[in-house]
């Protein structure tokens, strides 16, 4: 299992309607994600901190068979036929005012990443970021404790 920080861009594409309507977000696969990785949604502008922590569900998802393209707000950022996804489901969400996990706590940590791309989640910090979200992951039996999908203050 592996841990990634993803960007978003929130002008482009409107995640949390996405998971209102859905309960899960097909996101294009540009990394080497595999079910079962946790990936750290990180929002750019304005926000610009890590905003939900979320499971890998299903990869390799064709395009022409995803839900997404109707929360893209008319910006198809070179979308190709040939792209897959990966499916990701929502495991916490942060609430805006949260700066734990803000940029600048981020860049303290040693991130030097302005997240144009994904990026493994380094060792150094992992344990940090999963207590920002007060979930405890078991690797062994990949059961997620605490409440699902819960806000933090």
């Amino acid at each position: 299992m592996a841990y990634w920080i993803l960007p978003w861009n929130k002008e482009i594409f409107n995640l949390p309607q996405c998971l209102i309507d859905f309960g899960f977000v097909e996101w294009r696969q540009r990394n080497n994600l595999a079910v079962g990785d946790i990936v750290f949604i990180y929002c750019s502008n304005p926000l610009r901190q890590i905003k939900y922590m979320m499971k890998v569900s299903k990869i390799n998802i064709p395009r022409n068979e995803t839900v997404n393209d109707q929360y893209l707000f008319g910006y198809e950022y070179n979308l190709k036929p040939t792209d897959y996804y990966a499916r990701f489901e929502p495991i916490a969400e942060t609430t805006d005012s949260n700066t734990k996990l803000s940029l600048s706590s981020l860049r303290e940590f040693g991130i030097t990443s302005n997240f144009q791309g994904g990026i493994k989640v380094p060792y150094n910090i992992l344990q940090w970021l999963l207590d920002c979200f007060d979930v405890v992951f078991d690797d062994l039996s990949q059961i997620f404790y605490e409440q699902s999908f819960s806000y933090l203050i």
